[in-house]
């Protein structure tokens, strides 16, 4: 096939967690079908793909960076994160990817998405490359956090914290 197949992102559903909570996500494969073939000796560590990751409330933890090389964020643990590998090294780091919303955020009133963009920027067929864009939505649920006090800065500047159960207990 003389042209450059389109490159195919299946990603799964509403993911969902409480908040302060690491969420694994699975399922995450890129692939080229049509290119991958016995008949034209392609494999997936034959095609580079560049993917573009991004959220806008937390962190993404990518299960292994290597064979990777990344173009913007300087590697694994960034909100957004921009990198080259082979379709074999790129799924590696995909499958079973962790988000980490920030600390105390919940989607109830502002929503979180985790956008992929996956180009096919080079398999040995010389023709434009082809990309793909989808989002997976994440539900944050708010959890009742424990109540916190904290004294102001007393005259021999330290100040006291209760928080939890200490709170309670001393309540």
């Amino acid at each position: 096939n003389p042209l450059n197949d389109q490159v195919v992102l299946d990603v799964p559903g509403l993911q969902s967690i409480d908040e302060d909570n690491l969420l694994t996500i699975s399922n995450i494969v890129v692939s080229e079908p049509e290119d991958v073939t016995s008949e034209n000796l392609v494999t997936d560590s034959d095609i580079e793909v560049k993917v573009s990751l991004n959220v806008l409330h937390g962190i993404i933890h990518l299960n292994g960076i290597e064979g990777l090389t990344f173009l913007e964020g300087t590697n694994d643990k960034e909100i957004s994160m921009v990198f080259v590998g082979t379709i074999t090294d790129v799924n590696a780091a995909l499958n079973d990817l962790t988000y980490d919303s920030n600390l105390d955020f919940h989607s109830d009133r502002v929503p979180e998405q985790m956008t992929l963009f996956i180009e096919d920027i080079d398999n040995g067929l010389r023709s434009d490359p082809s990309s793909v864009t989808k989002t997976i939505d994440i539900t944050i649920n708010p959890t009742n956090d424990l109540p916190r006090l904290t004294t102001p800065v007393n005259d021999i500047g330290s100040s006291f914290t209760l928080s939890g159960d200490a709170l309670l207990e001393n309540g």
